[in-house]
C-alpha cells in the first residue's frame, strides 16, 4: 500500500501527507499545526510535537524519502507546512481535522484502501521496529517517555516479521 501510494503522489492532491505521516510517526494534529519555521530542510530535522511532555518539541529527523516532498511543501506554503488549496481563506489558521479528515477520506476511497490517519503512526512504529531501529530513537521520534507504549499500542508483528525473527535464534 505504501507503494500505491508513492505511485499516486504526483497525481492525487494529498498523498504527499499522507506519506509524512507514514515516514515521520507525527500524530495528524501535530503535523497539521506544524509552522515552516520548525523544519529545518538543511540539517534534516523537525521540530514540532505535542499533547505528552515527552511529545513536545521533540526533534524529528526527515527520512531521505520523504524530503523532496518536504521541500515542495516549504516552497509553497506560506505559514504551515500543510496548507489547503485555497489558503487565502484562513491563512493564519492550522488545517482543521475536520477538513483534512474529509480529503482523507477521498484520498482512500481513490486508492481502494481503508484506513485513518492514526494508522500512519503505527504504520511508522511498525515499519521502524521491523527495520532494525534503535527502541529508544523510535520512542524519543514517536514522543512516548517509555519504549513499552510503543512497543504494546503502536508494533505489530505479522506473521512474516515473526518468522524472519525465528532464524536468529541459535542453540549454539
Amino acid at each position: 500500500e505504501i507503494q500505491i501510494l508513492w505511485d499516486n503522489v504526483s497525481t492525487i492532491s494529498g498523498v504527499d501527507v499522507i506519506l509524512i505521516l507514514i515516514y515521520t510517526g507525527f500524530r495528524i494534529s501535530e503535523l497539521l499545526k506544524l509552522k515552516k519555521g520548525s523544519v529545518d530542510i538543511i540539517n534534516g530535522f523537525i521540530r514540532g510535537g505535542n499533547k505528552t511532555k515527552a511529545g513536545k518539541k521533540r526533534i524529528v529527523p526527515i527520512h531521505k524519502d520523504i524530503k523532496e516532498i518536504i521541500k515542495v511543501k516549504m516552497e509553497t506554503s506560506k505559514i504551515y507546512l500543510i496548507e489547503t488549496r485555497n489558503r487565502e481563506m484562513n491563512a493564519d489558521k492550522p488545517v482543521s481535522y475536520n477538513y483534512y479528515l474529509t480529503q482523507f477520506k477521498e484520498i482512500m476511497k481513490a486508492l481502494g484502501m481503508e484506513h485513518n490517519p492514526h494508522e500512519t503512526r503505527h504504520t511508522f512504529a511498525t515499519l521502524s521496529s521491523n527495520s532494525g531501529l534503535n527502541p529508544v530513537a523510535i520512542k524519543d521520534i514517536m514522543g512516548h517517555s517509555d519504549y513499552m507504549m510503543t512497543e504494546k499500542v503502536y508494533t505489530h508483528k505479522d506473521k512474516e516479521e515473526i518468522k524472519k525473527e525465528i532464524d536468529k535464534f541459535t542453540v549454539n
